[in-house]
């Protein structure tokens, strides 16, 4: 059976011919944001890129449409009973097409992003469609180990990896400066003469402007090890090791207990304890001493 025509009842003070633009809610439709980055040689740097991905869950094919998505957190107030959700479109096992070497365009929409792909698309029934949306070559990030203390003491002579954090300030002058929508980033190093995959972060929606802080999984390179020195009936005294296997230098932040007993220069209260920077030389140990109170 055909699909009922649309009627539209309008009232006119002459006869006119004229182009009447109809706008509706499609359902079934997800999107979301794929990032790639590839570590510099440097390893001071990311090369990032980002897909823009739209899926179309319903059995209606949109050819020749005009495409726009909005990023971030839009205030949504419902006037009638929504409908049973569909299926989450972007678990579909659905064909991808890729548009050319387009990139979205960003537009300011209030306090959203309106990200409008330059030409028209065809996005078919049960399928999906990608489009460039971020190309940034030289994003400046800080790689910063995280070594994690308040979990007491490893068991004697065994050693824990450090995950890892990317770091960066979202401005020109860091290679970036451009508004990054919520989404996942998948990290490349180069090795053996090819992109080796290196772990996945997730990110929120950051403006321009903001900190980004893409935290990664452990490092097999970066280690430590926390022992308790020496003990009294009120006192305990405490040394962690830190081990670099990397033919450079890097930057660590050992998170400590509230309870030690004194705060060591250059530490920062947090949430969960007192963050110290300590950098550890290339291929070098440098050990942290502390006591806490019993």
């Amino acid at each position: 059976m055909p699909p009922p025509p649309a009627t539209i009842l309008t009232r006119a003070t002459r006869p006119i011919t004229a182009t009447v633009q109809l706008t509706y809610m499609a359902q079934g439709f997800d999107w979301s944001v794929n990032y790639v980055g590839r570590l510099r040689p440097e390893g001071d740097a990311i090369a990032l890129f980002a897909w823009l991905t739209v899926a179309n869950g319903g059995q209606q094919n949109f050819r020749e449409a005009r495409l726009q998505v909005v990023a971030g957190k839009p205030s949504k107030r419902e006037n009638n009973p929504p409908p049973p959700p569909p299926a989450p479109a972007m678990e579909m096992a659905s064909p991808v097409a890729v548009v050319g070497s387009a990139q979205a365009n960003v537009e300011a929409l209030g306090d959203l992003k309106l990200y409008r792909v330059p030409m028209r698309v065809t996005v078919a029934a049960q399928a999906q469609k990608q489009v460039a949306m971020l190309v940034q070559p030289a994003a400046a990030f800080e790689r910063v180990y995280l070594v994690d203390l308040t979990g007491g003491a490893t068991p004697a002579g065994a050693t824990r990896t450090a995950p890892f954090e990317l770091r960066a300030r979202n401005v020109v002058k860091e290679g970036l400066g451009v508004p990054l929508p919520a989404g996942t980033v998948a990290l490349f190093a180069r090795g053996a003469g090819r992109d080796l995959y290196a772990g996945e972060a997730p990110i929120d929606d950051r403006a321009v402007g903001e900190d980004v802080a893409l935290r990664f999984g452990d490092s097999p390179d970066v280690s430590w090890a926390l022992m308790r020195v020496a003990e009294a009936r009120n006192r305990e005294q405490w040394r962690v090791d830190i081990f670099n296997a990397r033919g450079s230098a890097i930057r660590t932040e050992v998170l400590l207990p509230f309870g030690i007993e004194e705060k060591p220069p250059g530490a920062r209260r947090e949430e969960r304890g007192w963050t110290l920077p300590v950098d550890v030389a290339p291929n070098g140990t440098i050990s942290v001493t502390y006591a806490t109170r019993r």
